[in-house]
């Protein structure tokens, strides 16, 4: 959520560098790590569960002329066979955990992977309570079978004891309502509808259903900030 806006803010919290490996989990069709790579020359590999975002990502990063610093794999984020032992410096999952059931594997394959030291973003929707009354279809799931939300404290538990600890978290839901609520008044304006609306069907509706979860204090959108011990 956030487009943009929220990629700056964590390309900022990532601090990457020229010299830098960095592992963008569930990556999808690799926007942010483009992002992240052109803005500060480290090399990025995209792991995402889809072929077919393989494909196409491979294709926009070929386009872009950043096809030397970032590469794209397909793989799975709770048993990334692909990936050796303490390759990377740095990683970050950006909406992809709310998709991931099996959390704990998920962030054990992420310790695996890191450096030890190495800083580990996750930037996600998150439940308020063990059983939030969630309204669907959201962007992510069109029912509840297909949605593995979890609480920030319970992402908590689960980033501690495979090996991360915590060093800072950043609330992020106020920005994200004011983000959706601008991009809903758009829908509402003659030609003017955003053009990422058309790429779901009823995604429009899924926007107000993400809004109202948020307003109503059953999810919210947050950044964990974790460093491998």
């Amino acid at each position: 959520s956030r487009g943009t806006y929220a990629t700056n803010e964590l390309i900022g919290l990532i601090e990457a560098s020229p010299n830098m490996h960095v592992l963008d989990i569930g990556a999808g069709i690799g926007g942010a790590a483009r992002k992240l790579a052109k803005a500060t020359g480290c090399l990025v590999t995209c792991l995402d569960i889809t072929p077919d975002f393989l494909t196409t990502g491979e294709a926009l990063t070929k386009y872009c002329k950043l096809d030397n610093l970032v590469t794209h794999i397909t793989d799975d984020a709770t048993n990334m066979q692909s990936l050796e032992n303490n390759s990377f410096d740095a990683a970050w999952t950006i909406h992809a955990s709310m998709n991931i059931a099996d959390k704990d594997l998920h962030y054990k394959e992420a310790s695996r992977v890191l450096k030890s030291k190495a800083k580990f973003i996750i930037y996600d929707v998150f439940a308020q309570t063990t059983e939030p009354n969630v309204i669907f279809p959201v962007p992510w799931a069109d029912n509840v079978d297909s949605s593995f939300l979890t609480t920030v404290n319970k992402t908590q538990d689960y980033l501690q004891n495979n090996g991360f600890v915590i060093d800072d978290i950043f609330n992020k839901t106020k920005e994200t309502i004011t983000f959706f609520q601008k991009i809903l008044d758009k829908t509402k304006q003659p030609n003017k509808q955003p053009s990422h609306l058309l790429m779901k069907e009823n995604y429009i509706t899924k926007i107000e259903n993400l809004l109202n979860n948020l307003i109503n204090n059953q999810l919210s959108v947050q950044a964990i900030i974790c460093s491998k011990i």
